[in-house]
């Protein structure tokens, strides 16, 4: 039995339909080359958050306490900290604790 195939709307070549995608509106079928192609190109736009940060925040060895906003939990790292939840791993829940003169001290550096 012979797969049936689609055009893809990008690239204009026939391809098998258990190989294509959606294409970033949902509105047409593109081949798994043009689906890389385009969410590739996506990928090299986004940088990570502590790109730009100035090298000297980046060597801070200062103590700080830490905690996730979505499980609860508290942890203590030295230097800035980014990135995911060491306990349930969910990114962008990890936010540093607020502990007035501390905080203040670390604006003000």
């Amino acid at each position: 039995m012979e797969t049936p195939t689609i055009v893809c709307s990008q690239c204009k070549t026939k391809v098998p339909t258990n190989s294509v995608k959606a294409n970033r509106t949902g509105t047409d079928w593109i081949c798994l080359e043009c689906y890389n192609k385009e969410h590739k190109a996506k990928l090299e736009v986004q940088k990570p958050k502590w790109i730009g940060i100035k090298e000297e925040q980046l060597e801070d060895k200062k103590e700080r306490n830490y905690y996730c906003t979505k499980c609860t939990y508290a942890f203590t790292k030295n230097g800035l900290f980014y990135g995911k939840c060491p306990y349930c791993g969910r990114e962008n829940s990890v936010k540093m604790e607020n502990k007035g003169a501390d905080w203040i001290e670390d604006f003000m550096e």
